[in-house]
């Protein structure tokens, strides 16, 4: 099934299929599935780990998802994802190839707050 932003991801990231993505953005499976088919948005979380790990502008990310202004997340939305982002790097986890501290500080521009 086509989906301009997960093929976009895919191209962009010289990845083979949507495995590789998942792989990319530390998504599991399912989420890239629902997303693919239509069955499920692209949240805060996962529009931030596009724009920083899969090296697409958030612009972009909005135009190929057809992300309407009354659907983009809320700042709060943001804000909590970033919080998240954040509450992983101080446990350890492992974000990918690109630093927690990065999607952190981002999402929080994004939400119009400076750290």
């Amino acid at each position: 099934m086509k989906n301009a932003l997960l093929d976009e991801l895919i191209a962009v990231n010289g990845l083979k299929n949507d495995a590789a993505l998942c792989r990319l953005l530390s998504i599991a499976p399912p989420v890239i599935s629902k997303i693919r088919k239509g069955y499920a948005p692209v949240t805060p979380s996962v529009l931030l780990k596009m724009h920083e790990l899969g090296n697409l502008p958030i612009a972009r990310i909005r135009e190929l998802a057809a992300i309407k202004p009354e659907q983009e997340p809320k700042r709060a939305d943001v804000l909590v994802a970033a919080l998240r982002q954040i509450a992983r790097l101080g446990n350890g986890e492992n974000l990918g190839n690109s630093t927690g501290n990065a999607i952190a500080i981002n999402a929080l521009f994004l939400a119009g707050i400076e750290p």
